[in-house]
């Protein structure tokens, strides 16, 4: 096929990999605008034989979310499937195939809603006992591809023409939380910094620590920061391409078959991700991850720049509960509460008042 055929380049490694995951993405998210969560199990199959057609059974495994969710205890390394749909069968036996992660409805709600801020993604990686992600592609409601792989990060258009330079991603807008004197002041409003997390369900948005609104009270860019409750691939991938987002965040955690697509590509585009302890996660932990697809949740923060990251790294592994202290002058000490609703105090009877342990003086 002439290369004025195709998106990626010949000389591009894994080129042929790349070019059918796009078809197969393009094909499926141009088909998801339709589907209903409740069909993610045909999407997800008619992808896998859009894969497997091109690329040979032989050569390629496709796993969907649908099927990660019905065996939450999926270990690559000792495990494989043969057949797929109603003839799939979990085998003994490590997986040695090229394996591709498809989720081809994300974010079913929105698509069902049509609210927007929903993606379709695929993640290739070789398992094995140095496992490694080969390229990673997040295609998002608006018709936007975002992708990267070992060589770098490439971004396409709807109108983007086959054969055509592929475009790099902007890279992550580095917003610092601190102004200095000599910063060049953005035009109004766009010095504010966004922060997404996922909290479209209940549990997850009435469990913030509290340390984290302890930090948002008492930082002094705070009247720069908004917080928005949606997150997720999509948002990395505007991360990754400085779209006006500038950190996300998971503090009831994510599984590995759903960070590890945009997060790879935010790695790839200059973006940086911690864990809650401050310890890096780096794009060959995230391979590693994909091995046990299903298994642990991890609690992440990808920012832009590292000051931001560690910033909410910090405040998000505080504790959930609560402190107080009495204000009435008795010296009764602080306390710990499982919720925000300030107690009495145990010796005066007055009703205490939350506390910052770090004793971050709020400014005015």
């Amino acid at each position: 096929m002439p290369n004025s055929e195709k998106y990626f380049p010949a000389d591009r490694p894994n080129s042929e990999l790349l070019e059918v995951a796009l078809g197969a993405l393009l094909n499926e998210a141009d088909d998801s605008r339709k589907q209903m969560p409740a069909a993610n199990r045909a999407a997800e199959d008619e992808c896998a034989a859009y894969l497997v057609k091109h690329l040979g059974d032989g050569k390629i495994r496709v796993l969907g979310v649908e099927t990660l969710q019905q065996f939450p205890n999926l270990d690559l390394t000792k495990q494989h499937f043969e057949g797929y749909g109603s003839n799939a069968v979990l085998k003994d036996g490590s997986e040695t195939r090229i394996t591709a992660i498809v989720d081809v409805t994300g974010s079913g709600d929105l698509v069902a809603r049509n609210l927007g801020n929903w993606c379709a993604t695929i993640v290739f990686f070789r398992p094995g006992p140095d496992p490694k992600i080969l390229f990673s592609m997040i295609h998002n409601s608006d018709g936007n591809t975002y992708g990267a792989d070992e060589t770098g990060t490439f971004f396409l258009t709807p109108a983007g023409p086959k054969g055509a330079p592929l475009q790099r991603l902007k890279g992550p807008d580095k917003r610092p939380l601190s102004k200095h004197h000599d910063e060049k002041q953005p035009p109004d409003g766009l010095d504010q910094i966004a922060i997404c997390f996922d909290g479209q369900r209940s549990s997850q948005f009435t469990s913030l620590p509290y340390a984290f609104s302890a930090w948002l009270t008492n930082n002094p860019a705070r009247n720069r920061i908004r917080i928005y409750n949606l997150a997720g691939n999509s948002m990395m991938a505007r991360l990754a391409n400085g779209e006006n987002v500038h950190a996300i965040f998971s503090h009831a955690g994510e599984l590995p078959h759903d960070l590890a697509p945009g997060a790879y590509i935010a790695l790839k585009a200059g973006a940086h991700l911690l864990d809650f302890d401050v310890n890096k996660i780096t794009a060959d932990d995230l391979a590693i991850g994909l091995l046990k697809p299903s298994r642990e949740r991890l609690r992440y923060v990808l920012a832009g720049t590292e000051e931001l990251a560690q910033e909410l790294a910090h405040a998000l592994r505080e504790s959930k509960n609560a402190f107080f202290k009495c204000v009435s002058g008795c010296d009764s000490g602080t306390v710990m509460a499982r919720d925000s609703h300030p107690p009495t105090c145990a010796k005066c009877g007055q009703q205490m008042k939350e506390y910052d342990r770090r004793q971050v003086v709020r400014r005015r």
